[in-house]
């Protein structure tokens, strides 16, 4: 049940997506780094599900913009914000503008004084998925596996699950298909036990 909740999440923002942005967009207006840095990725990944990439790549570097610029903006939020930019621009294949976000996101995540598991995972993620795009499968499995270390530490067993389905085509692409394909079956269960059955039919594919 846990890992079903974020969908009816998403449901409650399709009924209320235009308070949503307005209390983004005064969050933002009022400096609230604290509430910034606690939703930035929640609504990446509602934009990113709903295939709404660009809408939500424009409130988040408009959120990046407004407060980032500022020498005193708190670590965690840049780093919230700078990983949540980096994976809408690699969904839309610019891999270029992720890498160079997902590393500004690790430089501010590293400079924080609690600690930015999530904000790292993701960024360590859009690091891989770029290094795969350009063929580089050493370089990704090295930074996929990273990723899934720091999501397991925060237990965000969403973010770990889907970077071990990047490491398993990863380690597939190396020719090491008995792991490849002990990931797959592992993640599988997992996406069953969910109830996840898009995931279930993809992986199965």
């Amino acid at each position: 049940p846990g890992q079903r909740a974020p969908v009816h999440r998403q449901h409650r923002i399709d009924a209320d997506l235009e308070n949503c942005r307005s209390a983004w967009r005064w969050a933002v207006a009022q400096r609230e780094s604290d509430r910034i840095a606690a939703c930035a990725i929640a609504l990446m990944r509602y934009f990113e599900v709903r295939g709404r990439t660009l809408e939500g790549l424009e409130l988040l570097s408009d959120a990046h913009a407004a407060l980032c610029s500022a020498p005193d903006v708190p670590p965690l939020c840049a780093a919230h914000l700078c990983a949540a930019i980096a994976q809408l621009h690699v969904r839309l294949h610019r891999f270029d503008e992720a890498a160079e976000w997902a590393r500004r996101g690790i430089t501010h995540a590293r400079a924080a004084s609690a600690p930015a598991r999530i904000a790292l995972a993701l960024c360590l993620s859009v690091l891989g998925l770029c290094r795969h795009a350009d063929g580089e499968y050493p370089q990704a499995k090295r930074f996929f596996e990273q990723a899934i270390r720091h999501a397991r530490a925060a237990a965000d067993l969403r973010t770990a699950t889907a970077v071990q389905g990047n490491l398993a085509m990863v380690l597939a692409a190396l020719g090491e298909y008995d792991a490849s394909r002990r990931l797959m079956l592992e993640l599988l269960a997992r996406r069953r036990e969910w109830g996840d059955w898009i995931q279930v039919a993809s992986l199965l594919n």
